[in-house]
């Protein structure tokens, strides 16, 4: 038997971490930490607003070097079995901001309008870590382009870091069945 390269131990060890987020909401006590809740739901509710108000570039600076976002197609996947929409790690982040910048992407110019609204934040430190929380909130998404109107809710799971400026973004997972079902351009979920 071989040892598997760095990098590949790394991916699969950032997958079954990603995994292991979205069991944690099976077995989260229903008794959840209020005061971290409260704290942590002024970090969810500002990167709502920095999305929908399209400033990119300070949404980006929430996130930690180590990030990961994922959203996959179906909230019982496996990173590395099954197809997700999304898999980016810090480096596919910052290429994401471009793109949503750039006007040569035909697929969101006219700029389209969103509006998040998350509620239900519940949010349990992390015994392994001394700086680390998980926390879950339901997400709204309301999206409009060129008079199409589309209407995205799920659940997203963040992994949120205390650090000495705020709180940082280590992980970020959004479940939205309405994705497996097939909708427009979905570019925009952030």
């Amino acid at each position: 038997m071989t040892d598997q390269p760095l990098g590949l131990s790394k991916t699969l060890a950032l997958y079954e971490s990603l995994v292991a987020d979205v069991a944690f909401l099976d077995a989260a006590p229903v008794v959840f930490d209020g005061a971290l809740a409260a704290e942590v739901m002024a970090t969810l509710v500002g990167e709502a607003r920095l999305l929908d108000r399209r400033q990119f570039d300070k949404w980006y600076d929430l996130w930690a070097e180590d990030a990961a976002f994922w959203v996959p197609l179906h909230q019982n996947h496996h990173p590395a079995r099954d197809q997700g929409l999304i898999m980016d790690d810090h480096r596919r982040l910052r290429e994401r901001v471009w793109r949503m910048h750039d006007t040569s992407a035909w697929a969101l110019v006219p700029y389209a309008q969103t509006v998040r609204m998350v509620g239900g934040v519940e949010a349990w430190p992390l015994p392994d870590s001394d700086a680390d929380v998980i926390a879950t909130s339901a997400i709204s998404i309301t999206h409009e382009r060129t008079g199409k109107v589309t209407v995205l809710a799920g659940r997203q799971i963040h992994r949120l870091r205390r650090t000495d400026n705020g709180w940082q973004i280590v992980r970020k997972i959004m479940l939205c069945p309405a994705i497996s079902a097939g909708m427009p351009h979905l570019g925009w979920i952030l």
